[in-house]
């Protein structure tokens, strides 16, 4: 099954931006089901997730789009394609983009939400209180107020994933709990970074929203997860 549509990829909150990805009000039980899948490695997603579920970016990145691999920190975050599979035991995340190849802090963080309860009324999400994963999550509510960024859907659960000096980490968080630690995830387990990608979409806004979707569907590599159910 595929589905195209628009997805979140720039929230700008207080000092700290993160890219987002929302899985929209999809149940876990609508997914199409893989009983065979290779490894968790952040690479092909196209062809891996061939017939999945799935939403591509329209708009233009608004962090740079990185045009060579230097081994610098260099600018350059864009998110292209969303892919949602699952068998019987795991549900699968591939999403083609990268981040900066090498980062001095978390605040490059993909974070990609899950809504379990489709139709459940939206609330602020409430996580000044998380004890562990990224700064970027935890500054998605603002702890002076307790005021919280708002999504146009309910979720659950939250996947975050970001590298400080090229050493790539990524948490499941609990956001019904409002001291969630949250739990890391194994590398190459759990999930996988290939920053290598340098296609998909430009920074160009003219080019939004046909062009940057045919540029999106160009990308195959990116970050990729696989959750126990």
């Amino acid at each position: 099954m595929s589905r195209r549509s628009q997805f979140v990829s720039t929230i700008a909150l207080i000092t700290c931006f993160v890219l987002c990805l929302g899985l929209v009000q999809q149940a876990v039980s609508q997914v199409p089901d893989c009983t065979v899948f290779p490894p968790v490695d952040g690479t092909d997603l196209q062809s891996k997730y061939n017939g999945a579920f799935n939403v591509v970016q329209t708009n233009a990145t608004g962090f740079g789009n990185k045009v060579a691999i230097l081994p610098e920190d260099s600018e350059g975050n864009e998110l292209c394609r969303l892919f949602v599979a699952n068998d019987a035991t795991t549900l699968y995340f591939g999403i083609t983009g990268n981040h900066n190849r090498i980062d001095e802090t978390d605040a490059n963080t993909t974070l990609v939400f899950i809504d379990v309860d489709a139709g459940a009324s939206p609330t602020d999400l409430d996580t000044d209180g998380f004890t562990g994963g990224s700064t970027a999550l935890l500054n998605l509510t603002e702890a002076s107020s307790g005021d919280g960024a708002r999504l146009d859907f309910d979720p659950e659960y939250c996947l975050a994933v970001w590298n400080v000096n090229g050493t790539q980490s990524a948490y499941l968080h609990d956001l019904t709990n409002p001291t969630d630690a949250g739990v890391a995830l194994t590398e190459g387990v759990h999930f996988a970074v290939d920053n290598s990608n340098l296609a998909g979409v430009t920074d160009n806004a003219a080019d939004d929203p046909l062009f940057q979707e045919q540029n999106a569907e160009t990308a195959t590599t990116g970050f990729e997860f696989a959750i126990p159910l």
